[in-house]
């Protein structure tokens, strides 16, 4: 981790233990992280308007746990790294499982 933002190091944590990193944040706020963490790259495309930034994207960059990249909002790149991690852990785990089923459906 190399953050220093405490909430994001909780969050990347939280992430690679399995818990609900949303729960970290205020209720009014765990959408659009949990929508922006899923998305591809961990990034959305920024919406902007008359009054710019929508007001829990921009709490959230305040927060530390978005920045913004050009047009797009974009999560901390330690939450980013611990997802892709995870996602990475649970995909080796899935093709283990499955070669363990083929080959157990083999031997029978």
């Amino acid at each position: 981790m190399q953050s220093k933002n405490k909430l994001v190091i909780e969050i990347s944590n939280a992430i690679e233990n399995g818990k609900d990193y949303t729960l970290l944040v205020p209720e009014s706020l765990r959408f659009v992280l949990k929508s922006c963490a899923n998305a591809p790259g961990g990034k959305s495309e920024m919406l902007t308007g008359l009054k710019g930034l929508p007001k829990d994207s921009l709490k959230l960059v305040e927060m530390g746990v978005f920045h913004i990249d050009g047009g797009y909002v974009k999560v901390d790149s330690d939450i980013l790294r611990a997802i892709e991690k995870k996602t990475n852990n649970l995909e080796s785990l899935l093709v283990k499982l499955k070669e363990k089923a083929r080959l157990s459906a083999h031997n029978l």
